[in-house]
């Protein structure tokens, strides 16, 4: 059945935060993702598009030729605070979806280009109204909630080098903030309560002193326990 679509595109998910780089960038392809969302046979006709970013970043420019070729929308959203890296896109798009699905009797399908969980209750805002919802994001970085309320998921490929460490055959690190931290702190082998306290006290301790790595990996309820796991194992073997 088809469906007229809206897409509404997170570039600050899709991106992981503007300390990405150059050579990074270059990689991502919003053409490539909207012919994934095509080439899934979930929507059929996509007619408005809007993609939410502080497109006052330089970096953003390389992003310009896909915005024309896709016929997306950029809306600007400033930063609430002096650092562009963290701002209220997100929020934005949020209230957005809402209002166009209030305003408009025009779209039966709404695509969301994010694995945030926290548009997890717009989907079911949207599900109130009748409306289908179809998620898109990196398969590593959605969040359970919002794969599970959604009525479809495409599955979009990577397209960084994310660098891997290989600790153990049980322990791999992904995030690319819990990476630099294994870089300055070391593993602990001891097995006393009190030693295995004070490194789970200099873990937390380092990620609040990296101002630039909570920027990238936190939300408005602060860092995700996954995160933190992820963190804890990669310093304390079988935490």
């Amino acid at each position: 059945m088809p469906y007229k679509t809206a897409v509404f595109w997170d570039i600050e998910n899709l991106i992981r935060g503007y300390a990405i780089t150059n050579t990074e960038l270059s990689s991502l392809s919003l053409p490539a993702i909207l012919d994934d969302i095509r080439e899934s046979g979930l929507v059929s006709e996509i007619c408005h598009q809007r993609a939410y970013a502080n497109w006052s970043n330089q970096r953003l420019g390389a992003l310009r030729a896909d915005i024309i070729e896709s016929g997306i929308i950029p809306v600007q959203m400033f930063s609430f605070s002096n650092s562009n890296k963290k701002n209220a896109a997100d929020i934005q798009l949020a209230v957005d979806v809402i209002d166009v699905a209030n305003r408009s009797n025009v779209f039966d399908c709404f695509v969301i280009v994010s694995g945030d969980g926290g548009f997890s209750s717009v989907v079911n805002r949207l599900h109130e109204y009748g409306k289908k919802v179809v998620v898109c994001a990196y398969p590593n970085c959605i969040n359970d909630t919002l794969k599970a309320v959604s009525d479809e998921f495409i599955e979009v490929e990577e397209p960084f080098d994310t660098p891997t460490l290989n600790l153990s055959a049980e322990t791999q690190i992904t995030t690319p903030g819990v990476l630099q931290m294994r870089e300055e702190v070391t593993l602990e082998d001891s097995t006393e309560t009190e030693d295995l306290l004070c490194k789970l006290h200099e873990t937390l301790d380092w990620f609040e002193s990296d101002d630039e790595t909570i920027d990238q990996l936190s939300s408005v309820y602060g860092l995700s326990l996954s995160i933190i796991g992820e963190a804890f194992r990669s310093v304390i073997p079988n935490f």
